[in-house]
């Protein structure tokens, strides 16, 4: 009868022991343990913790991070601080309000659709050929910060309709297969596109810049205009 109430109490304590969230850092068992019980549905979750995001989630968070190779889709989400995607993940960030910076380090797809930033977007050395490993599009706004995307290797990267209030778009050293598109954006200082290479399209168009647009040793196939802009030089024209 001991035994019995014994292992009757160690099964409670398993039980309780679960948790979506990790305060100071999740193990790799918390990883594959929140990845396999993934439901395929949204989940809804209000946590002043960080959060470790493997699933569809909404809700509240202080911030957010994907781990190496999971996916992530947040949909309808408060983040006050900042979000963050690890080596092969892949991030889907649509219509969310964000205190902080939406980063992709290393990551394979990076996904922005609408919704508010008072940081930056930034995305660098990821590998996703054949895919959309850069997608920012659907009216995004920046009231702070910039958009930095560098050395990804992918097949199409795409910045469309974002409105940066004060700060700058820099594209630079990418490699694309598909195709490399910059169009109707609203830049409230430079926009900067040096030394992107790859067999596919390249298209700075229909954007307007206050102050310089920039566009240098991108290899053809380039389409540079036209844009609005205070100043243009490169293979960028008005």
């Amino acid at each position: 009868m001991k035994t019995h109430i014994a292992l009757l109490a160690l099964a409670a304590i398993a039980v309780t022991g679960c948790s979506e969230t990790s305060p100071a850092g999740p193990s790799e068992f918390a990883f594959e343990r929140s990845a396999a019980n993934a439901p395929s549905s949204t989940l809804t979750i209000n946590t002043d913790e960080d959060y470790y995001c493997t699933s569809s989630v909404t809700g509240s968070f202080e911030n957010v991070y994907v781990p190496e190779g999971a996916s992530c889709t947040l949909t309808s989400a408060v983040v006050s601080g900042n979000i963050l995607a690890k080596q092969g993940a892949r991030l889907f960030v649509h219509e969310t309000t964000t205190g902080g910076n939406i980063d992709g380090v290393e990551a394979a797809v990076l996904e922005v659709r609408g919704g508010r930033l008072e940081g930056s977007i930034q995305a660098q050395d990821g590998q996703s050929a054949g895919q959309t490993g850069i997608r920012i599009y659907g009216g995004t706004v920046l009231t702070q910060g910039n958009i930095t995307i560098q050395k990804m290797n992918t097949g199409t990267l795409s910045i469309t309709d974002a409105q940066l209030l004060k700060g700058n778009i820099q594209v630079q050293e990418n490699r694309v297969g598909q195709r490399l598109e910059i169009l109707r954006n609203r830049v409230a200082q430079n926009l900067e596109v040096f030394v992107n290479s790859g067999p596919g399209s390249k298209e700075v168009s229909g954007n307007t810049v206050q102050q310089k647009l920039s566009c240098k040793d991108n290899t053809r196939p380039f389409v540079g205009g036209p844009n609005t802009a205070g100043d243009v030089e490169g293979q960028c024209r008005r």
